[in-house]
């Protein structure tokens, strides 16, 4: 397990408008001697990323901003929605699936609304290569709370995983590099607008 703390005056919890972010957090890690640029690594040393966010955790459904919402074209819909009658059967948000149509195309693994865990593992290779594991290679499970202007997350995942699809695999007494970066979502932080740190030598404990 992985266990963060950081000052924040007030908890950003819900990112459900164009104009409100949410507070994160994202640990990176690499195994090699030669540690790649910090800014999520580069296309021949690839680091793995964990990342928790509160909208995930505490996010918003859309119809929770808008309570009147009718839907007209929405990417939630399975079948075509020829009128907006607010009282007609199949207009509200709650009657639609819980994944978007774009969604289920694509394989997306952040599916909105589901909030049993906030927590992600990434790959990159550099800056605009950030992809998401797909679901079979998620394993980072992550819950945070925000008390008396301080956050705290704790981020879990087991040691060794399959392959490198699913991540960096761990045992006690490695070595390894890790760096952070947090969001402040009451600063408008989002994608690259972030705090980070340099990269900082983690031991895995033995037993």
């Amino acid at each position: 397990a992985i266990r963060l703390a950081w000052a924040d005056d007030q908890g950003d919890l819900h990112a459900a408008t164009s104009a409100s972010f949410e507070d994160a957090v994202a640990v990176e890690l690499y195994r090699g001697d030669s540690e790649p640029f910090l800014g999520m690594g580069d296309a021949a040393s690839p680091v793995d990323v964990w990342m928790w966010d509160a909208d995930r955790q505490h996010g918003l459904a859309v119809n929770d901003v808008n309570p009147r919402l009718v839907v007209d074209i929405y990417p939630f819909s399975e079948q075509r929605v020829n009128t907006a009658e607010y009282a007609r059967p199949g207009t509200r948000p709650e009657s639609q699936p819980d994944v978007s149509l774009p969604s289920k195309a694509t394989a997306n693994q952040i599916v909105p609304g589901t909030k049993t865990n906030a927590g992600s593992t990434l790959t990159t290779g550099g800056p605009g290569s950030v992809t998401f594991r797909l679901r079979a290679n998620q394993s980072v499970k992550a819950q945070g709370e925000w008390q008396d202007g301080q956050w705290t997350v704790v981020m879990t995942r087991p040691l060794a995983v399959a392959d490198a699809s699913s991540g960096i695999s761990l045992q006690p007494g490695d070595t390894l590099s890790i760096a952070f970066a947090v969001w402040n979502g009451g600063r408008r932080d989002r994608d690259g607008q972030k705090l980070i740190t340099i990269w900082q030598d983690l031991t895995i404990e033995s037993k």
